[in-house]
């Protein structure tokens, strides 16, 4: 952490000393646009002129800022119970989501089954209703061979006769 507070400032001074490099010159002496200013190099950000007094109080203030949030977050951070129960509520909260996502799984699974179980037995009833409708239909089948054939071939052969017996009657 003080690594951060003493680092912070320097950067903030090479980061507003470039700014400053960077910055085209003002005045009355300064060109329209014939002199094209090159970005500065790191010897140039490296070697930074001394700071102006306002801007020495920024990088103070900003200093003091940054030192004041350290301070709040070691405080924080020193109330272990504080954050004890932080990682035993992240681990419980993690855990119900585990058993959540595992609950929805079988749930999932449970309910593919009970879509497989209708359809098989669906499948089943209509595999037995159709075998069914053949038993039958071949139940009629022999139905009309045995009783319907028989009278059907006494029929014709009541019409045979018939016929011989009207040649018959008209030899006669």
């Amino acid at each position: 952490m003080k690594t951060y507070a003493l680092a912070i400032p320097l950067v903030v001074s090479v980061v507003l000393s470039a700014a400053q490099q960077s910055a085209p010159p003002r005045g009355p002496n300064t060109s329209s646009g014939s002199a094209s200013h090159a970005p500065p190099t790191i010897d140039s950000i490296v070697a930074t002129p001394p700071l102006a007094t306002s801007d020495q109080e920024k990088v103070q203030e900003l200093t003091h800022r940054v030192q004041m949030l350290e301070l709040q977050m070691a405080q924080r951070s020193g109330n272990s119970e504080s954050g004890k129960n932080v990682a035993i509520i992240t681990a419980g909260i993690g855990a119900a989501a585990v058993l959540l996502a595992g609950l929805v799984a079988a749930g999932l699974g449970i309910f593919g089954q009970l879509l497989a179980g209708r359809r098989a037995a669906k499948l089943a009833r209509d595999e037995a209703l159709y075998r069914d409708a053949g038993q039958i239909l071949e139940f009629r089948m022999k139905q009309v061979q045995q009783f319907y054939a028989p009278i059907f071939a006494l029929l014709r052969q009541s019409k045979d006769l018939y016929d011989k017996m009207l040649e018959q009657l008209v030899q006669d």
